[in-house]
């Protein structure tokens, strides 16, 4: 049985310091089935004061506008879209 693991915000600091290492010992201890994969990507809102003070340096490219998610307003707070495309392997 093989599994996909996908981590929305990968260089920041809850990945690093509390998912990443839980992964490792997992793999470590032969907790993950083999054909495992891994996909991380980093999205940010736009309007959101720490953009411009991002620590995790070139990587986050927060100019580009297909990171930056725009929020709409709701009565029941806010909501956002966003496409994640995978190209399947082979095509």
């Amino acid at each position: 049985m093989s599994f996909d693991l996908v981590f929305f915000g990968g260089t920041g600091d809850l990945t690093w310091r509390k998912l990443m290492p839980a992964l490792f010992q997992a793999f470590r201890h032969g907790k993950l089935p083999p054909g495992g994969r891994i996909l991380t990507t980093q999205l940010y809102f736009r309007g959101d004061p720490v953009l411009d003070h991002d620590s995790c340096g070139p990587a986050c490219n927060t100019n580009d506008p297909h990171r930056i998610i725009v929020l709409s307003r709701l009565p029941a707070g806010s909501a956002g879209t966003f496409d994640v495309v995978l190209k399947a392997s082979g095509t």
